[in-house]
């Protein structure tokens, strides 16, 4: 993500009729996995939770919840990315069936997860034309 040092991104693909299709995306972002140690100087010119996967309820509370279809008046996922690291999955809004997982549609939704207060949030977003997601909701993880 933003400002991160080392990342792994996969992809993944589902075959239907003979054609493979892009089910996913994931961004993983390493720095916390990684044998790299952050620098004094690094936390020293940064607010720690930075190097957290956490929230503190006051930024949890504070985010903009948008539109549930079109995301218009969210936060963008961006903001959020640039004060705390996080690993993003991008998909096809889905849901799950008792024969499996089924598209429920073609918006394209990015989940993060952080910590907040102890408890563990799913922050969902949906993607914009720009390129941009905002969010919509959260869900537990």
């Amino acid at each position: 993500m933003i400002g991160s040092n080392q990342q792994d991104l996969s992809f993944e693909f589902e075959k239907y009729n003979n054609n493979y299709y892009l089910k996913s995306v994931s961004i993983r972002d390493l720095y916390g996995l990684s044998s790299q140690k952050i620098s004094k100087e690094q936390k020293e010119n940064s607010d720690d939770s930075a190097y957290e996967f956490r929230l503190t309820t006051e930024e949890y509370q504070n985010l903009m919840k948008g539109d549930k279809n079109t995301g218009k008046g969210g936060t963008p996922l961006s903001e959020i990315l640039k004060k705390h690291r996080a690993s993003v999955e991008i998909e096809t809004e889905k849901k799950i069936t008792s024969e499996g997982e089924e598209y429920k549609s073609n918006r394209v939704l990015a989940n993060v997860t952080y910590q907040v207060d102890g408890d563990y949030k799913t922050l969902l977003f949906v993607a914009q034309p720009d390129g941009e997601f905002l969010y919509i909701g959260s869900k537990r993880f």
